[in-house]
């Protein structure tokens, strides 16, 4: 698909920030401080896509169509929600960067925005083989998902409190033996 991309440079008129060129900490999809750093700091800002935040998460390989770009492009992971002069996508600096022929960002960077071509892809970040799946509340203390993993399971969550937001992550909590319908203790609490 053919679009734009700008530049996260000083983006305060899209009430948003990128501190040492990585993704906002506060982004609209809610992952806090883990959204600025998932999948290398290749992080993106969308509109459109952004889908009332079910496109959260979602990974796109992003190249764009100047001299300077390469063919390899770079893989963002959406982590927030962003318009800016009729673009699909605000990169991060670090994900424009990688936009660009080596030796090229300094040239990349001088256009803000450029001409992108994008699909969607399937998500392999650094911190992970497999993409993430939301779970929803069924009931009370219950989850669930559609078409759960094979395998040990391993749960991340974001947690609230005065400490502020945090992203709590429990390595295969639940064995490689586990059948569905039945009840799990993770002996994880939260207070």
């Amino acid at each position: 698909m053919n679009s734009s991309s700008v530049l996260c440079r000083n983006c305060q008129q899209l009430q948003m920030v990128c501190p040492e060129c990585l993704g906002n900490p506060t982004g609209a999809c809610g992952f806090g401080e883990y959204g600025r750093t998932i999948n290398d700091a290749n992080v993106a800002g969308v509109s459109k896509l952004y889908k009332n935040g079910s496109g959260c998460g979602a990974c796109y390989k992003v190249r764009c169509k100047a001299p300077e770009c390469s063919q390899d492009g770079v893989i963002v992971v959406v982590t927030d929600y962003g318009e800016g002069h009729g673009t699909d996508f605000i990169l991060s600096a670090r994900a424009y960067g990688r936009l660009a022929l080596p030796n090229a960002a300094v040239q990349l960077f001088a256009y803000g925005v450029v001409d992108v071509e994008y699909k969607r892809v399937p998500c392999h970040t650094l911190a992970e083989t497999q993409r993430w799946r939301s779970m929803r509340r069924a009931y009370g203390a219950v989850w669930d998902c559609a078409n759960p993993p094979k395998g040990a399971l391993t749960f991340r969550m974001q947690v609230s409190g005065s400490a502020g937001v945090k992203w709590l992550q429990m390595n295969n909590v639940v064995a490689s033996e586990w059948k569905a319908g039945l009840v799990y203790d993770t002996a994880i609490q939260l207070t």
